[in-house]
C-alpha cells in the first residue's frame, strides 16, 4: 500500500480552531485531522481499514 499525501487549506480561523482542538487532545495536529477524518468517516458507515505496516517501518528520518 502506498500511502496518499494531501494537500488541504484551511482560513486562518479553520486553522486555529484546529489547532487548539489537537492541543487540547494532545496531539499533533496531522494526527487529530487524521483521527477526526476516520471518525467521521466510521459515523458514515464507512470502515477505515487499519494500516498494514508497523509505525517503526513508517518512520522518516529528515536530515
Amino acid at each position: 500500500m502506498v500511502d496518499k499525501r494531501v494537500l488541504i487549506n484551511f482560513s486562518e480561523a479553520q486553522y486555529e480552531a484546529v489547532a487548539e482542538a489537537a492541543n487540547k487532545s494532545a496531539l499533533s495536529f496531522n494526527a487529530f485531522v487524521r483521527m477526526a477524518s476516520y471518525m467521521a468517516a466510521s459515523k458514515a458507515g464507512v470502515e477505515v481499514a487499519k494500516p498494514e505496516t508497523t509505525d517503526a517501518e513508517n518512520i522518516q528520518v529528515v536530515e
